[in-house]
This record gives C-alpha cells, sequence and structure tokens, in this order.
C-alpha cells in the first residue's frame, strides 16, 4: 500500500509513547482485520471466525463485488495488519432533484466506522472519515454520501447535515396467532394479496424504480431545495436477504426465507421486509404505495400489514416487533385501522441515538435537502 504525507498522522498513546498511523484502502489481509474490527465493536455476541465468514460470503454479492464496496483503514506503520480505525463505503444510486433538474448518480453510504478502545481520544474516527470525503470528492466523484450513525451530532461537526429519521413500531399482540390472522385476512379482505418470494423481489424492485422518476419530478419542492432518494435497487434488497439467511443459520438451523414481502396487484402497492433475527424484528424495507389513490393505497396496506404480522409470528416468537422507517400518512392510516381490530398500540418516534441519518454533498456544500422517502432499504 502507498500513501502519501497527507495520509499520514502522529498520536502519542501511553504505552507506546508516539506512533505514526496511515490512512489508505485496505489490502486484502488488511480487510479481515477490519471484519474482525467491525464484529468486536457492532456484533461482539457473534464469535470472530463467524463473523469474518459471514462478511467474506456477503462480499460475493453484486452490491458489494467490483469496487460496490470499499473497506477503508488507519493502520500503524510499522506493523501494517494492525488496524487502528476502519469503515466501509458500499455504492448507491440516487435520484437528485435539484436547480439542474432530475438526474440518476451513484452515491456511497458510510458505514462500520470502528476504532480500537485503546486509541479512542485522539480524533482518528473524525481524521479517517475526513479522508474518505476527500477520496468521495476526488476519485469517488460522489455528489451525495449519506450515514447511519447513533452519534448524529459528532458528523455534524465534520461537515455532514442530520435529517429527520422518523418511524413507526408496534410489537406484535399477545393472544393473537398466525391461524387468526390469517382468517380474518381472508373472510374480511376487499382486495387480493399475495407473498412476495426472493425471486420476484427484481422485477418489483425494477417496476418500482420505473415509477420513481415521475413522482421525483412533481414532488412539492420549495425553491433552493434539493431531494436525494436513494433508489431500490434490486442488490440492495438482496443483501438483506442474504443477510436474514446468515441469521436463520445461526438461529433457526437454517431455516428457508420463503417471503420477503407482500403485494396487492390491484392496488398497484406492495411493502418488502428483512427478518432481523438478531433484534427480533421484522423491518419493513419499502412501502411501495398506489401513487394517485390515496384511499385504495391505505386499504391495501391494512391487508399487507396483516400478512406481515402473519410472517413475523410464523418465526416463532424470534420476531416480536414490526418497524417502519419515514412511515406515509397511509401507512399511518393503515396501522391506526389494524390497532383498533387487533388491540395494539404503536410507538412513533423519532430515531435519536440510532441510525439517525446524516447527509454529505461533494466538497461539504451547504444545501437545504429533502431525503423523500427514507425507508429502511437505504441503509446497510
Amino acid at each position: 500500500m502507498t500513501s502519501d504525507q497527507d495520509d499520514r498522522i502522529t498520536i502519542n498513546t501511553p504505552n507506546d509513547g508516539p506512533i505514526e498511523v496511515v490512512f489508505g484502502e485496505s489490502s486484502p489481509e488488511q480487510q479481515v482485520e477490519c471484519f474482525k474490527q467491525a464484529g468486536r465493536t457492532f456484533v461482539r455476541s457473534a464469535p470472530e471466525d463467524l463473523w469474518v465468514a459471514a462478511e467474506e460470503q456477503l462480499a460475493q454479492l453484486p452490491l458489494l463485488r467490483a469496487k460496490g464496496c470499499r473497506h477503508w483503514c488507519l493502520y500503524r506503520a510499522d506493523t501494517p495488519n494492525e488496524i487502528i480505525s476502519s469503515l466501509r463505503t458500499i455504492r448507491r444510486e440516487v435520484l437528485i432533484r435539484d436547480s439542474q433538474g432530475v438526474r440518476q448518480e451513484t452515491g456511497y453510504d458510510i458505514c462500520m466506522v470502528a476504532t480500537d478502545a485503546k486509541y479512542h481520544g485522539h480524533g482518528l474516527a473524525s481524521f479517517l472519515t475526513r479522508k474518505v470525503g476527500e477520496w468521495a470528492d476526488g476519485p469517488g466523484a460522489a455528489p451525495v454520501t449519506t450515514l447511519y450513525t447513533s452519534v448524529g451530532p459528532f458528523y455534524v461537526k465534520l461537515g455532514w447535515d442530520l435529517l429527520p429519521a422518523p418511524q413507526v413500531s408496534f410489537e406484535l399482540p399477545l393472544g393473537v396467532s398466525r391461524d387468526a390472522l390469517q382468517r380474518k385476512r381472508e373472510k374480511g379482505q376487499s382486495l387480493q394479496t399475495r407473498l412476495v418470494g426472493p425471486d420476484e423481489m427484481p422485477d418489483l424492485c425494477n417496476r418500482d424504480i420505473s415509477q420513481l422518476r415521475s413522482q421525483v419530478e412533481a414532488y412539492d419542492l420549495t425553491p433552493n431545495t434539493s431531494l436525494v432518494r436513494t433508489l431500490p435497487i434490486p442488490e440492495q434488497l438482496e443483501w438483506y436477504q442474504e443477510m436474514a439467511k446468515l441469521q436463520s443459520l445461526n438461529w433457526c438451523d437454517g431455516r428457508e426465507v420463503k417471503a420477503v414481502g407482500a403485494v396487492c396487484e390491484e392496488a398497484n402497492t406492495w411493502i418488502l421486509w428483512y427478518q432481523d433475527l438478531s433484534r427480533k424484528e421484522l423491518k419493513i424495507t419499502r412501502v411501495k404505495p398506489g401513487y394517485g389513490n390515496p384511499d385504495l393505497t391505505k386499504q391495501a396496506l391494512v391487508q399487507l400489514l396483516v400478512r406481515a404480522m402473519e410472517e413475523a409470528l410464523s418465526w416463532e416468537g424470534l420476531l416480536a416487533k414490526i418497524v417502519i422507517w419515514d412511515p406515509s400518512s397511509e401507512v399511518h392510516g393503515a396501522l391506526q385501522v389494524l390497532g383498533k381490530e387487533l388491540g395494539f398500540t404503536t410507538k412513533s418516534e423519532m430515531r435519536d441515538g440510532v441510525n439517525q441519518t446524516s447527509i454529505r454533498w461533494a466538497n461539504a456544500e451547504n444545501r437545504q435537502t429533502i431525503f423523500w422517502p427514507n425507508e429502511y432499504y437505504a441503509c446497510n
């Protein structure tokens, strides 16, 4: 690995005295150490070898191949395989609407920012993030970079904008069985719905994307404001399918993940989901509305959310909660109907302190920004 003096920083440590730290894109050997560091920081319950194997498997997905995912690190100049701080960038396909019109661009999401605990307090995460920002502005040619973080104010100091991050969630009601939900759905539904298997997901994503540009063009955008939306490309949703499979291997002896969502063709509406077994949550990754008919969309979502509840219950206690990011008025309306019928209460809140959405325009340009919608599929 090569570097210049601008990629180096010297820090004073209590045990080793001054050490020189180097920034760069990780070598294959360093990537393994970055995987281990991320595991120690974010998934402490998983054995190290299991976490590394999972990361290596995910690295073969189309989203991450061919530099779709890049690993960046700070390492000791005298021992290059000792990783001090690391993060990764994953490509994002985005639609941008601003004074130049509407266009599709490739941006990046920054994730898994981690620093070895014994090196905390030396500004290394700040240095690493700034250097990656310089890369994104230059060779990366990224108009926009996103980051989902539990320490939003930290990144604000580095030139990032912290955006609103609403979500709604509810616990699966006690005493409601999967069979009872199925009987209710089959007896009362006026719209036909069906489950979506993994093989159907790419087609739904492509249909979704084909309708999004006109929605972005029609959005009531105030002057001097830019709109960004991450596109639900199939590769993005496939990542979550693979994550669900990997978690199933650990908690369910490799139970097959048969359903990744549900669709109502009559209403041109569907939802996609992710079985997040590690957090016991069914995450609704995407709510695709039937544009132009909010009442029909709400009716469809009532039935589709019943499908989601059935899916969660089918995991026999391993999924106890359903979470939806950036819920629309139709989602709130559907949940109000279901909550009244089934006896549960939803919780609407801002994600303060977890998965807060941050955005950085190229060269840290200051823009008034709408990130719409900001759904779970946009975050890795």
